[in-house]
């Protein structure tokens, strides 16, 4: 088999098995255990510069980037975006570098704070959860209004809501009804349940 992916259950390495479950891509699942330091391995390091997870092998490409690795299946599978050129790909792209340039740091907060740090036996610090549940604000806002007609970001399933799923479970959701219905939707799904997500 030539896909695999270099897996931990961690955020961001789900992002790329949901999309793959739920495309029903044949794929290697490679866990990577970073409570016993398997990615500081040298074989490990050498497919991944920075010793992280996910990695992903497809087509005989190495792309270590989780929101990389989603355009690169994307262009393989065009169902799981919108077509290029349109104005929903457009948004999907938008949606997509949100995520990865501002969504994603303030969400890592929660999921330090709320899943990572009690497994290490860490206190929960409020206040940093406080101002990441702020700065998110502008985020929550764009997706609650993507939301407001439609089950998922874009209307259809697609690597847009891939890339937001791991994270949700370990946000202050309260004040957004539209991303309370989202992420129980996505529970719902064959792909999210292959996952074995730990939240």
């Amino acid at each position: 088999m030539n896909t695999k992916l270099y897996w931990h259950w961690t955020t961001n390495p789900q992002k790329i098995r949901m999309a793959m479950e739920e495309w029903k891509i044949p794929h290697e699942l490679i866990p990577i255990n970073l409570g016993k330091g398997d990615n500081k391995s040298s074989t490990y390091q050498a497919i991944h510069p920075k010793g992280s997870v996910p990695t992903l092998i497809f087509r005989r490409q190495t792309y270590w980037e989780s929101n990389a690795a989603l355009l690169a299946l994307a262009q393989a599978y065009p169902e799981m975006l919108p077509p290029i050129g349109t104005t929903q790909h457009a948004e999907a792209l938008n949606l997509l570098f949100m995520e990865a340039c501002t969504f994603q740091q303030w969400a890592g907060v929660h999921f330090m704070q709320k899943k990572i740090y009690p497994l290490m036996g860490k206190p929960t610090n409020t206040e940093a959860l406080l101002e990441a549940h702020q700065r998110l604000h502008s985020s929550y806002e764009v997706l609650n209004s993507k939301l407001a007609q439609n089950d998922f970001l874009l209307g259809k399933f697609s690597i847009i809501d891939c890339a937001y799923a791991p994270w949700l479970p370990y946000l202050n959701l309260a004040e957004y009804s539209n991303l309370e219905r989202w992420l129980r939707t996505l529970r719902t799904l064959d792909s999210w349940k292959a996952c074995g997500f730990r939240d």
